[in-house]
């Protein structure tokens, strides 16, 4: 089978080809980056001498760049196409960490942080929306894949940041480890963009309006979720560092056991939504997170 070829079968097992591999590879990359992140926040504090709630802007600018970049994700998609607009993305993800950790004042980790959020957004959503098109039927278990495979590579940096820390290599070391992937990642892909998607090639298979209200209702309990998990994982290191006394290496490393937790879960899950109905799995997963996070 040609690797430029959508992959239209019935089957649900996914094709690992070249395009798949690649598309993984910077789904680990952007979240090896935001759990990095997360455990450098008070690391950059200790830093800038700044105080927590000014430390805070940082991950609230990622978010709002974030947000931003979800919403411009389908006019530059449609306007350039997905392969140029994941390769611009990437380049630009890069770019924003390389500035985040620049020497440098508060203004300039600000920038940085808010310009990889904008661009790291772009490139999660054109990376899903690609695996579900060349995927086809095993769209889903390709997407499953991918984010228990994201989660191990959000499992390791924080133990990468904290090693920096323990060592001459410093914290930035972690980051700087990711923009090396990210530059890899471009350099295997090559000219094979078209691959992912040209300009006015990608189907639109709904234009978002006029959604079923339960889809509203999976959102909100969605952002419950991730509040959560990002509350544990720009916090964390701070609450091992008042309770637990450990240093600021120990702390950062041992944010690891957040992202572990989701990398079990959501290596499990799927096999649990074979066996069992999903929605006694979602009230279950509701109940058992309330517990956690009333535990931390």
């Amino acid at each position: 089978m040609n690797e430029g070829a959508v992959v239209t079968r019935l089957s649900t097992t996914p094709v690992r080809d070249r395009p798949t591999w690649i598309a993984y590879a910077q789904m680990c990359c952007y979240a090896w980056f935001l759990y990095s992140f997360g455990a450098t926040l008070a690391l950059l504090r200790d830093e800038q001498g700044t105080s927590r709630s000014v430390s805070s802007v940082h991950a609230s600018l990622l978010a709002f760049g974030g947000l931003l970049g979800g919403l411009l994700a389908a006019r530059v998609i449609d306007r350039w196409g997905r392969g140029h607009v994941v390769r611009i993305a990437t380049i630009a993800t890069a770019a924003g960490i390389l500035v985040y950790t620049a020497p440098g004042g508060l203004p300039v980790t600000l920038s940085g942080i808010f310009f990889a959020g904008f661009a790291g957004a772009i490139l999660l959503i054109s990376l899903n929306a690609f695996i579900l098109d060349h995927q086809g039927e095993a769209g889903p278990s390709s997407l499953t894949e991918s984010t228990a495979l994201a989660s191990f590579a959000g499992l390791i940096a924080p133990l990468v940041v904290g090693i920096g820390v323990a060592t001459l290599l410093g914290w930035r070391f972690g980051m700087w480890s990711v923009v090396v992937a990210f530059v890899i990642t471009e350099i295997i892909r090559g000219r094979q963009v078209a691959v992912f998607g040209q300009a006015g090639g990608v189907a639109r298979h709904h234009d978002g309006r006029h959604l079923p209200r339960r889809v509203y209702w999976t959102l909100a309990a969605l952002m419950c979720f991730l509040a959560t998990e990002f509350s544990l994982t720009f916090w964390g290191a701070d609450l091992l560092r008042e309770r637990c006394n450990f240093g600021p290496a120990a702390a950062a490393s041992s944010l690891a056991a957040v992202v572990g937790g989701m990398f079990i879960g959501r290596s499990f899950g799927s096999r649990l939504a074979i066996r069992f109905n999903t929605e006694s799995i979602l009230k279950g997963s509701i109940v058992l997170a309330l517990f956690g996070f009333a535990l931390a």
